[in-house]
């Protein structure tokens, strides 16, 4: 009898360890494999194609500066100042690449994608090449007398700068506004040297210029669609992890890897349990939300309503908030110098410079410029002496009016104003 009875207990003991035990973990696992294997169904908007794209011909005469024969003088190993001769050997050689930018810069330009998890970084490099080859040609041309020459050569550089930031989300603006950084400094110093032909060819080319970059709403949604695209594909990349080895559902390692750092255990299980489909949508969202906020660009963007999920939160911080400020210092810089020629060439026609910057609409600016920095209000203008000096600034990064004193460095968020005939990059 004792027999029976422990076998039924046994018996009684399996079947209870099966009930509350295996049953639950496989019913649990089959919930996990339910959620993590779904066809992801959020769509991306296509990324535009052009048949004929400026942007590789600025990377091919980018890859020419690399095998000119004399080293172009930024990239010497040795400190500045230059001797003439060097850059004369060093823009010698640059002619072809120079003559190669130019033809493109009459083409319509589109960046490449980013979305790819495993996009090529190289071109970026060889467009800042020659934007320093393109700066250090404008030098060689200033030193030899021929202001005019050097100015334009800065605006093909700004130019270029402007078509290479479209397409590519924050990354690609980036570099287009470091681009345009290197070829805009050395600028300000040739406006005063130019004839009043010269001045309104240069300001009119500027204003030309500045209409074509991206607005900031532009690549705020591409910073969306390549955060889309890169979680779509790390979902579906973990998908096949687990059809290859079943256990990976289990274990942190290939979100770790796609994101560089470990995942800790409490955010990888949460990361489990959501649908995948609408921590996606949630995210995308979020990115549309932000772009329209970012419209008004003269304000830093709120970021509200981020969502709380492993594919947003270890992607880091969106990079909103630093294009924010880049993009407002980057048109700050252009109003300023853009003005700057105006005023100039108010004062080789009209003898004086103007008492107000409304007194240089419309015939040379078409309104009065505002400042970014300082919610779409003017820039500050004061003359003096009889129309025999002035003083033009914006309030700066700081958004504080230090009444015309200079930042002591380029930068955010330094303290100071950004004044003309103090822009340096």
């Amino acid at each position: 009898m004792s027999r029976g009875k422990n076998g039924k207990c046994l018996i009684r003991g399996c079947y209870g360890c099966f009930t509350f035990v295996f049953l639950p973990l496989v019913s649990l696992i089959a919930v996990i494999y339910f959620i993590n294997m779904r066809t992801i169904t959020v769509k991306v908007p296509p990324y535009p194609h052009i048949p004929v794209n400026g942007y590789s011909d600025f990377v091919q005469a980018g890859r020419m500066t690399e095998e000119m024969k004399h080293l172009n003088p930024s990239d010497m190993p040795s400190a500045p100042p230059y001797t003439l001769s060097q850059y004369a050997l060093a823009y010698q050689d640059a002619r072809p690449a120079l003559a190669l930018m130019k033809s493109a810069l009459h083409k319509p330009c589109l960046g490449p994608s980013e979305r790819s998890l495993n996009f090529n970084w190289s071109h970026f490099a060889l467009l800042r090449n020659l934007a320093r080859v393109v700066s250090d040609s404008a030098e060689y041309e200033f030193r030899i007398g021929h202001p005019y020459k050097a100015a334009q050569l800065n605006l093909d550089g700004m130019e270029m700068a402007a078509l290479t930031a479209h397409g590519g989300a924050p990354l690609n603006y980036l570099v287009s506004e470091a681009i345009d950084a290197i070829d805009r400094w050395g600028m300000e110093k040739n406006l005063p040297l130019l004839t009043a032909d010269q001045l309104a060819v240069v300001v009119k080319r500027w204003g030309a210029i500045e209409r074509q970059w991206p607005g900031l709403q532009d690549i705020v949604l591409e910073e969306g669609n390549v955060a889309t695209s890169q979680n779509i594909q790390i979902v579906e990349g973990q998908r096949k992890e687990f059809l290859k080895h079943p256990s990976s559902f289990f274990s942190s390692y290939y979100i770790g890897r796609i994101f560089g750092r470990s995942i800790p255990w409490n955010e990888y299980i949460e990361y489990l349990f959501q649908d995948k489909n609408k921590i996606i949508r949630d995210n995308q969202e979020f990115y549309r939300r932000l772009a329209i906020e970012m419209q008004s660009s003269n304000r830093p963007p709120v970021i509200t309503g981020r969502p709380h999920n492993l594919l947003m939160t270890k992607r880091g911080a969106p990079m909103c908030d630093f294009i924010w400020k880049d993009y407002l210092y980057n048109t700050a810089y252009h109003e300023l110098l853009k003005t700057e020629a105006a005023i100039y060439l108010f004062k080789k026609r009209a003898g004086h410079y103007p008492q107000s910057l409304q007194a240089l609409v419309p015939r040379y600016l078409s309104s009065v410029p505002e400042d970014p920095f300082n919610q779409g209000k003017p820039l500050i203008y004061h003359s003096g002496l009889g129309g025999k000096k002035f003083l033009l600034y914006s309030i700066g990064p700081d958004q504080v009016d230090n009444g015309g004193q200079p930042m002591k460095r380029p930068g955010w968020p330094d303290k100071g104003d950004m004044v003309a005939g103090y822009l340096r990059d």
